[in-house]
């Protein structure tokens, strides 16, 4: 382990850093949690300050402060450690790695290329002009690392290349492209002419950029293109760095507001986010160009079970988000509408007052509630509001995932637009929804889905333990047992050189140990509960046989063998009566 490693893990406490993303309860000297890896009504999470380690006996995983951070967060270890450096005020840089790896290097490339826009964003007062104009501060330009890429065809390219990088390198993070029409010819840049916005990791390392058009009458928004049929924003191709299903514009700057306030507010685009930070609405993500995925929900519903979507307030709008609501409903999400003024986005609604966009994030709608007071307005015809309802708001109601939330809402529908609460529900049985895969759901927090895990036979479970005990036991200053007698009495269960390899294997398993020490830490009978153990564990020992010679009894009576039957009749005998012996004795 690194001098570096040992820094964080020695200024920052598990227990300090877990709690950051989920709500610790004391269990004695460890703490517990509901997991965020896997659905479950009952914390199997525990947290142990005195081992720097974490474990979920629900889904079987754990670590230590390092692996839960890569796992929450979704990036890899140099990732996870930037994220703790931070925190602890430790210097990565001087992080010992024996040799830079591909994916290092080239998050180096993505950030000189960061470097290279601002500098040349700095230089241009046009540019500059235009972000002022649209409501952004110089501080909000700097901070989120903005930039302009020239109309230029290898600028930033040929910077790179002086600086050591490879033209596969500049194609693999997505900077170049190589023209269609001549495959052999020199690759050149992806962003000409374009302001950039870097999309960030959960670390803040650049993964890749989104460019704006900018100039060559660029600001037309019905279109999406300019004159030259240029697309109004560009955004990097999917690489080994940037995974657009994964990314949520603004989630590394966001995540812990929006654990705070357990809530989410996402918005479409990169103006709408940075107008949105710099007003002191951090809780604010953007999906940045791309379509809202399973992936980003379930990222941002292991910190928030609330969800504010800001989109216009017509049908329209509600129509383009539907397979965003669908999902986030799936998921468990309490989605809510915020509305905004009619032809407005956030950024134009908070350039000229932020409070209304507070007060619209305030007083959001449930989905269901914001949609249904939408046709109301759109028809007073009962007939054709009922028509409406069922078509559009009731594949909603089918969306959610408890059923107390869905009879709220059938009793609510049908006081609002006076129907039978029995056909409201008879049409619910009828409605088809989304159907969403299992595997894209088997990572939800809080979804239905159980999780499957393999069972251990109750001896081999048992064993486990004895040996999980007894490496625990070691590891004390001073052990609450005899260990002398109880590797003794262990020695009955096994040949020498099992014991041997099982006490071993015991001694290095973290994850058995961590068990141990959370069952019996603190226990005023710990000798009498080893006893139980090994009288189970003989138990079940006898189980095992006694099935075998059942097995071997039926065998013998199919193929007529006396000699066998009498044989394995009487060991069925025997193993019974050591059973019952074994059952009196307890």
């Amino acid at each position: 382990m690194s001098s570096t490693v040992e820094q964080i893990k020695e200024r920052l406490g598990i227990a300090e850093v877990v709690g950051q993303y989920l709500k610790l309860e004391r269990a004695g000297v460890n703490f517990r949690a509901r997991c965020p890896f896997h659905n479950e009504r009952t914390p199997s999470f525990f947290v142990s300050p005195t081992r720097g380690s974490w474990h979920c006996f629900g889904c079987n995983r754990g670590g230590d402060l390092i692996s839960f951070v890569e796992e929450i967060e979704g990036i890899d270890f140099l990732g996870a450690l930037k994220i703790l450096a931070a925190q602890a005020g430790v210097d990565l840089a001087a992080y010992d790695r024996r040799e830079v790896g591909e994916k290092d290097r080239l998050f180096k490339a993505l950030d000189l290329a960061t470097k290279f826009f601002e500098t040349k964003l700095l230089t241009n007062e046009a540019v500059k002009k235009y972000l002022v104009e649209r409501g952004l501060t110089e501080e909000t330009i700097r901070a989120w690392r903005l930039g302009f890429a020239p109309d230029d065809w290898r600028h930033a390219a040929d910077e790179l290349i002086r600086q050591g990088y490879s033209e596969q390198e500049l194609t693999a993070i997505g900077l170049t492209v190589t023209a269609a029409k001549n495959p052999a010819g020199r690759p050149y840049e992806r962003f000409r002419r374009r302001i950039m916005f870097p999309l960030f990791d959960s670390a803040g390392r650049v993964t890749g950029f989104s460019g704006r058009i900018f100039g060559g009458d660029s600001n037309n928004e019905a279109l999406g293109r300019n004159q030259t049929g240029e697309a109004k924003y560009v955004n990097s191709p999917e690489t080994k760095l940037y995974k657009k299903s994964q990314i949520l514009f603004g989630f590394d700057r966001a995540k812990m507001a929006i654990r705070q306030a357990d809530m989410a507010i996402l918005v479409e685009g990169q103006m709408d986010l940075l107008m949105a930070h710099q007003a002191g609405i951090t809780n604010t993500v953007a999906v940045s160009g791309t379509a809202l995925t399973t992936e980003h929900l379930i990222k941002l519903h292991r910190l928030a079970g609330n969800l504010v979507m800001s989109f216009d307030s017509d049908e329209a709008g509600i129509k383009a988000a539907k397979k965003s609501i669908d999902l986030a409903l799936a998921l468990g999400f309490n989605v809510k509408a915020a509305a905004l003024p009619s032809g407005q986005d956030p950024a134009e609604v908070i350039k000229t007052d932020p409070e209304i966009f507070r007060r619209a994030v305030a007083e959001a709608k449930h989905i269901i509630n914001f949609h249904l007071d939408n046709l109301k307005a759109k028809t007073s015809d009962r007939q054709q509001l009922a028509k409406l309802v069922t078509n559009e708001v009731l594949p909603y109601v089918k969306q959610l995932a408890n059923n107390l939330e869905q009879a709220h809402f059938i009793d609510h529908i049908a006081t609002a637009i006076k129907l039978p609460v029995d056909s409201l529900w008879r049409e619910l049985k009828t409605v088809k929804v989304l159907t969403t895969q299992r595997s894209d759901l088997k990572n939800s927090p809080r979804s239905d889905l159980e999780i499957e895990t393999v069972v251990e036979s109750r001896a081999k479970r048992i064993n486990k333990l004895l040996f999980g005990l007894l490496a625990w036991q070691k590891s004390l200053p001073a052990p609450a047992v005899d260990l002398a007698a109880l590797t003794a009495r262990l020695a009955e269960l096994a040949t020498p050189a099992e014991l041997a390899r099982q006490a071993a294997a015991a001694a290095g398993d973290q994850e058995l140990l961590f068990e141990v020490e959370l069952s019996y830490a603190g226990s005023t009978r710990l000798a009498d509960e080893i006893d139980e153990l090994i009288a189970n564990f003989k138990q079940e020992q006898l189980k095992g046989d006694l099935a075998i010679a059942l097995a071997e009894l039926r065998e013998a009576e199919s193929d007529q063998d006396q000699a066998r039957l009498d044989s394995a009749l009487k060991k069925c005998q025997d193993i019974g009566k050591a059973l019952q012996a074994l059952t009196n004795h307890n």
